[in-house]
């Protein structure tokens, strides 16, 4: 136990020192990517669609950051399949554990991405409330939902090589699907709760509601979110 998890810390370590290496910006990367997509829609949605409403910057660049986290969590762990073959083959370590490292180096970046949100955070003036501390509920279960489904992605693309791309396109429809650029009050009340089946976007919505907004959420609310990951963890 106490050697499977030193080598863990290592590939941690190592993975997350090696994401960027040969790259001219480097780590500054991690960084960067979040905020240039922020401005590309920040632009886009406010001078072209002319879309505004309170804190519109904070609100997108949550989103970009929490999604950010997924979808670079499921696409490494597939990746890292195939650099770690070798590990697969001469240690008990399991293609799952492999997941974990993933997500785990990624959940270093997540940090350090909010860190910058906090930034801008308070350069708009705004503070914590209480609600905000549920915040780390959601990440808990942020974390609880990505290694599920990068277990699940890993899997299916060690059976289907063709599998990674199919992701891709899902990854694509799903930050659509998710209401990552826009508010969930932008879409018809009828279909609001199918959208909420979305896990991802349960936590993004829950997540800017708290420490956004200070809206307390639903007890209600979080015990189906927790129910939903659960039921995936499973699978």
């Amino acid at each position: 136990m106490g050697n499977n998890f030193n080598l863990i810390t290592q590939l941690v370590y190592a993975d997350f020192k090696l994401k960027y290496y040969g790259s001219i910006l480097g780590f500054l990367w991690s960084f960067l990517k979040p905020l240039l997509m922020l401005g590309t829609i920040y632009f886009v949605f406010k001078f072209f669609l002319q879309i505004e409403f309170d804190n519109f910057a904070l609100f997108l660049l949550l989103g970009i950051i929490i999604w950010g986290y997924f979808t670079d969590s499921t696409i490494d762990s597939m990746n890292s399949v195939q650099s770690k073959v070798d590990i697969l083959k001469n240690t008990n370590i399991k293609p799952s554990t492999i997941a974990l490292v993933s997500c785990t180096h990624n959940f270093i970046s997540l940090i350090l991405n909010l860190i910058i949100f906090l930034i801008f955070f308070f350069s708009a003036g705004l503070r914590f409330g209480w609600n905000s501390l549920f915040f780390f509920v959601f990440l808990v279960l942020l974390f609880i939902l990505t290694y599920s489904i990068s277990t699940l992605t890993l899997t299916l693309n060690a059976r289907f090589t063709d599998f990674r791309h199919i992701w891709q396109v899902i990854l694509q429809l799903g930050f659509w699907a998710t209401p990552i650029v826009y508010s969930l009050s932008n879409v018809s009340v009828d279909i609001q709760k199918w959208f909420m089946l979305n896990p991802m976007a349960r936590i993004i919505v829950q997540t800017r509601e708290a420490i956004i907004y200070n809206i307390p959420p639903s007890l209600k609310q979080i015990i189906i979110s927790v129910i939903i990951i659960c039921v995936i963890a499973l699978i």
